[in-house]
């Protein structure tokens, strides 16, 4: 939805001169309504003012004219190309990428990831822009979305499980005698995402854009999960879920960045928050999106 602001120029045309004459003593002060697309109530000075309509300026003393929403006025232009045109964030859209961990203590070595089948997934399906510019090419974003996270640990001898209010490393050969053979050992999460981005788009004249932006995301735990993809004695595949907490918080914290041109970015972010509770992991991802 467009926003229209009305701008009201106040000009003083009582101006004290030792030359002048008794016409001097006349002059009033007038109030000027200058208006996209309606022209000025009167004109009772000498100077030039803005009227008429956006398409048919003239000269003015007004240097420029501007409006903090969705558009804004090219100093110096007069067609319909004199405008900037609405900021427009980026967030919505479908971004993918690879996720690990930034650093492993000795003490959970075994959840090591496999880097190449580990990845994060973000489903971005409503967006919210605040300018914050007369370019409009700086603003806030907001928004919400999903993001889904499958992280497969390099030794598929392992899963996780929480006994006794604590976090802990199992193997799933020893526990489940009914396993012979391990595929894969995965932990899945998902979340609900709520971001707070700072952007900005350069040149601010051009539709073409490229931008950078940045800021906190934030996430609430809705699910999480493990999966073990495993063979029975007789070669036949199953699989085994887990539903749980896993001691993991229910929020989280991202700290994000990404920069792109049009509708391609390149993005990454971190875990500023313990992906478990009182386990100093934290995870970090880069990768690709494709913006709406």
């Amino acid at each position: 939805m467009k926003i229209i602001l009305f701008l009201f120029c106040i000009c003083l045309v009582a101006q004290l001169q030792a030359q002048h004459t008794k016409d001097s003593l006349n002059q009033q002060k007038e109030v000027l309504l200058i208006s996209p697309g309606r022209s000025s109530i009167q004109d009772t000075s000498k100077r030039k003012v803005l009227r008429d309509s956006i398409f048919q300026q003239k000269e003015s003393n007004v240097s420029e004219l501007f409006i903090i929403g969705k558009k804004a006025y090219k100093k110096g232009k007069n067609d319909s190309t004199s405008y900037y045109s609405s900021f427009k964030g980026h967030w919505s859209g479908f971004y993918y990428g690879f996720i690990n961990y930034a650093r492993l203590p000795e003490a959970w070595e075994k959840l090591e990831l496999d880097w190449n089948h580990s990845f994060a997934m973000h489903f971005n399906f409503c967006k919210y822009n605040i300018n914050l510019s007369k370019h409009n090419n700086f603003g806030l974003v907001s928004g919400i979305g999903i993001e889904y996270q499958r992280l497969r640990f390099n030794n598929d001898n392992i899963s996780l499980l929480k006994s006794e209010g604590k976090l802990e490393i199992i193997h799933p050969l020893q526990e489940y005698p009914k396993i012979n053979k391990i595929k894969r050992s995965t932990f899945k999460n998902l979340y609900l995402t709520i971001p707070l981005l700072m952007e900005v788009q350069f040149p601010a004249n051009s539709s073409k854009k490229m931008y950078v932006s940045g800021g906190i995301m934030g996430g609430l735990r809705i699910h999480s999960k493990t999966k073990i993809v495993y063979e029975d004695d007789n070669d036949n595949k199953h699989k085994k879920k887990n539903k749980g907490s896993f001691n993991m918080g229910p929020f989280k914290a991202d700290a994000i960045a990404r920069i792109g041109y049009r509708k391609i970015n390149i993005w990454g972010s971190y875990t500023l928050t313990n992906t478990f509770k009182n386990k100093d992991l934290h995870l970090y991802t880069a990768g690709l999106g494709l913006t709406f």
